[in-house]
């Protein structure tokens, strides 16, 4: 009796495509590179249809720059629905993975000092390395303490806490809280608060009136008594606006 072996049809990869459009990926082609290069390990795959590090990185970009639904970036960058779920989670990771090696919040007397070096070099006020706020970042209402999401706005959100150093970089973040938990609960149970507080004031940090006053923790006078109060809230808002500056340029590309 003959025997016959099953024979597998060549498979046919969608033709892949170099997305360029700053539009879709928010980035300069110099960046995107800079980016895959520093996140993505080199990849030995050999499969004829295997992406690319940086046709991953396009990918979720791509994502990122425009959320929505999946099959719609898989259309763009001319991949497979599962592709592009599956390429997100792994890209996202190796950029998490590699977090602490970009946002770093002063650690030591060495690094603290050289904050408020940089610090002095661009503002006024003195013993500060740095500007605390919160911001609420939409998402989907969970299923399971749902309630617990809506912020004061009326939307579901996570409340994210974040430092900006004089060079308008990130210098921590902490994404965990619920958006209606109020931003001065945050900065109590925050690391950095732990980290700031070592230093018992020889240390600070610029934040809102939100936030109570403590060695640690500039605010501004509310509400003002005299001339020397409304100049020194003058200043201080000058100088906090930093960390708003950095939230406004990540929501300028992303969001």
């Amino acid at each position: 009796m003959a025997m016959f072996m099953h024979v597998r049809e060549r498979k046919l990869y969608r033709e892949r495509r170099h997305v360029s459009d700053k539009q879709l990926l928010r980035f300069e082609d110099e960046s995107i590179n800079f980016l895959t290069a520093e996140f993505l390990p080199e990849s030995d795959e050999t499969r004829g249809g295997a992406l690319t590090p940086r046709g991953k990185m396009e990918i979720f970009l791509r994502a990122v720059a425009d959320p929505g639904f999946q099959i719609g970036v898989a259309e763009d960058v001319g991949v497979d629905r599962s592709t592009v779920c599956k390429t997100f989670h792994y890209v996202m990771d190796c950029i998490t993975d590699r977090a602490h090696h970009w946002i770093k919040f002063p650690n030591s007397v060495r690094k603290i000092n050289d904050a408020q070096l940089l610090w002095q070099t661009r503002f006024r006020l003195p013993s500060v390395i740095g500007a605390l706020d919160c911001t609420q970042i939409e998402i989907l209402k969970p299923r399971l303490f749902g309630d617990e999401y809506v912020c004061r706005k009326g939307y579901p959100s996570i409340n994210v806490q974040a430092t900006g150093d004089a060079t308008e970089q990130f210098t921590s973040i902490c994404a965990e809280w619920p958006g209606s938990v109020h931003d001065s609960r945050i900065w109590r149970n925050s690391q950095v608060r732990e980290v700031i507080a070592r230093y018992d004031g020889a240390a600070c940090l610029l934040g809102d009136s939100g936030y109570g006053i403590s060695p640690w923790l500039i605010t501004p006078f509310k509400p003002p008594r005299n001339q020397d109060e409304i100049q020194f809230n003058r200043l201080h808002a000058q100088e906090r606006v930093i960390v708003e500056r950095v939230f406004g340029q990540v929501k300028k590309g992303f969001l």
